[in-house]
């Protein structure tokens, strides 16, 4: 959900090439937000499928998982002066980046991520139609609260990307 996120942000923002990388289950979820060339994290060839699609280099890798290597199988397209960012915690405390792989030089965003302050913004978004909530919940399947363990299960299984549970 995260990466979804990520990407259909950098298309509100005005990113004109989004480059996504993920479970091929959510190609379709992914080209719904904006993403311009998707490949599946399972693929041999990531870089060359990357370049087929004719992508040379991008400004901005930004890693929504947080697994070590995944930024260093891709940190070859990154501009001299582009910006890597980790947010994804996968392996957090133990992620490395094998900086050699860039070729140049390149900033790390290490600033932190504040969920919280970007609330407005992501409701005017939301209101805007530019968010469409579809993407990450079916608002026609809700979850009872004594049946939150479903909901669960559903992620889970990859079948919900995030999961509704009425409270009430």
């Amino acid at each position: 959900g995260n990466g979804l996120s990520f990407a259909a942000h950098a298309r509100i923002l005005g990113a004109s090439e989004i480059v996504m990388i993920g479970s091929a289950s959510r190609r379709s979820m992914a080209q719904r937000v904006g993403v311009t060339s998707y490949i599946d994290y399972r693929s041999e060839s990531i870089l060359d499928e990357i370049r087929s699609a004719g992508v040379q280099k991008v400004d901005i890798i930004l890693d929504a998982v947080g697994k070590t290597g995944a930024v260093d199988n891709v940190l070859g397209l990154l501009r001299p002066g582009g910006t890597v960012a980790i947010y994804g915690i996968d392996d957090y405390g133990k992620l490395t980046v094998d900086v050699a792989g860039s070729g140049s030089t390149f900033t790390v965003w290490n600033g932190g991520y504040d969920e919280a302050e970007t609330h407005g913004e992501v409701c005017e978004y939301y209101l805007a139609g530019e968010l469409p909530s579809e993407i990450w919940y079916d608002n026609a399947s809700t979850f009872e609260l004594d049946k939150i363990a479903l909901a669960f299960d559903s992620i889970g299984k990859r079948q919900s990307v995030k999961a509704l549970i009425n409270l009430g």
